[in-house]
C-alpha cells in the first residue's frame, strides 16, 4: 500500500502537484467560457 503512494511521489515531487492543481483551476477558468461560447452562441 505504501509502495504504491511512494511510486506516484517519486515521479511527482511533494511540491509539483500544488502547482499542478492551480495550473489546472486556472486552466479550466480560461477553457470554461470558452467552452461554453462554442457550446451555447451568446
Amino acid at each position: 500500500m505504501s509502495e504504491r503512494p511512494s511510486s506516484t511521489y517519486r515521479n511527482q515531487p511533494r511540491s509539483e502537484p500544488k502547482t499542478q492543481i492551480i495550473s489546472q483551476s486556472q486552466l479550466q477558468s480560461r477553457f470554461l467560457p470558452a467552452k461554453a461560447r462554442s457550446r451555447k452562441p451568446a
